[in-house]
C-alpha cells in the first residue's frame, strides 16, 4: 500500500538528528590493497549537490525515483550509477540550487513541480574530492524524464520499496584504478549501486525506518 503519509513523515524526520555518518560508514568501500599510495589532494573539497526526486509509481502502490547511469569515460565516476547532481557553480546561490539545477540539465526535470521537503547529511566523496549535500524532492506524478545525451547513457527508475527488501545488500571485491575494495552495494534488478550514491540511500533507509 503506498503510504501516502511519507512526505510529511520525512519532513518531521529529517528535522531531528540525522543518522549521517553511521549509516554512511555501513555502506563505505574499504580498500584492500592498492598499487601506490594516492596522493592526498592539495586543494579544499569542492561542494556539490544531489537531488533524491520522490513520486508515485503509476502502476503499483509504492514511490519511485530515478538514478542516471554515468556513460564511462576516463574519470572517477564513469560508467557509475548516481543520483542526478553535480558540482556547485559560481552562478549557484546555494546548494538547493545546485541540485534543482543539475537535475534540470541531466534528466529534464523543472523544479517548478518539485517540493524540496529537506536534506540528508553531507558526504564527503574523498576519491573526487567532494562534499555532497543530498536534497530530497517530491512530485505529484511521474515525471517526463529527458536525459542529456552526454551526461546519462540511462535513466534508471528505483522502487522505494525494494531498498527495503531482504538480502538487497550485498558485498563483493572491486578493481577500479589501481585500487582494490570490498565494496557493499544495493543490488536492485541486477543494478549495482555502491560508493556514495549506495551511502546516501542507507542514510534515507535508516531515517524511514527510524520508528
Amino acid at each position: 500500500m503506498l503510504d501516502t503519509q511519507l512526505k510529511e513523515t520525512l519532513r518531521k524526520r529529517l528535522q531531528g538528528e540525522l543518522p549521517g555518518n553511521l549509516a554512511h560508514e555501513e555502506m563505505r568501500a574499504q580498500i584492500i590493497h592498492e598499487e601506490a599510495a594516492r596522493k592526498p589532494f592539495e586543494l579544499s573539497p569542492k561542494e556539490g549537490a544531489v537531488l533524491i526526486l520522490l513520486y508515485p509509481d503509476e502502476h503499483a502502490s509504492d514511490w519511485k525515483f530515478p538514478l542516471i547511469q554515468r556513460p564511462p569515460y576516463d574519470g572517477v565516476h564513469g560508467g557509475q550509477i548516481s543520483f542526478p547532481g553535480g558540482k556547485k557553480e559560481d552562478t549557484d546561490k546555494d546548494l538547493l540550487q545546485t541540485a534543482l539545477r543539475e537535475t534540470y540539465e541531466e534528466i529534464g526535470v523543472s523544479d517548478s513541480s518539485i517540493q524540496i521537503i529537506g536534506k540528508l547529511s553531507k558526504l564527503d566523496v574523498a576519491a573526487s574530492n567532494h562534499v555532497v549535500l543530498p536534497v530530497i524532492g517530491f512530485m505529484d506524478q511521474k515525471p517526463i524524464f529527458t536525459p542529456h545525451p552526454y551526461e546519462v547513457a540511462e535513466i534508471i527508475e528505483i522502487s522505494l520499496i525494494d531498498l527495503f527488501r531482504k538480502n538487497v545488500i550485498k558485498e563483493k571485491h572491486l578493481q577500479t584504478r589501481g585500487v582494490t575494495l570490498r565494496a557493499p552495494y544495493y543490488d536492485i534488478d541486477d543494478h549495482f549501486i555502491w560508493g556514495a550514491t549506495a551511502m546516501i540511500l542507507n542514510e534515507l533507509v535508516t531515517l524511514i525506518k527510524s520508528e
